[in-house]
């Protein structure tokens, strides 16, 4: 499973795992779990989102706009995940 290249006589030799193409099953499953952790990640920062609303303060300000940001990140991942 793993070969071993060279590239020049006096070099070292790499050793480089030899890679199969992903089966249709192992392709969806993976898909399907970046689906889930887009969708995780913009639940969790949508808590934070409201949490945060209603705080006072700079951290809490701060807090506020970061996890709006990771919203906005996480749609956008999330939107690019599903063929259109």
């Amino acid at each position: 499973m793993w070969t071993q290249q060279t590239n020049a006589p006096n070099q070292p030799m790499a050793v480089q795992p030899q890679s199969r193409p992903l089966s249709g099953r192992e392709r969806r499953d993976i898909l399907n779990k970046k689906k889930s952790a887009a969708k995780t990640g913009m639940a969790i920062s949508l808590g934070v989102l409201v949490g945060t609303c209603f705080m006072d303060g700079e951290k809490a300000r701060l807090a506020h706009v970061c996890s709006g940001a990771a919203l906005l990140g996480f749609s956008i991942w999330h939107y690019t995940l599903y063929k259109h």
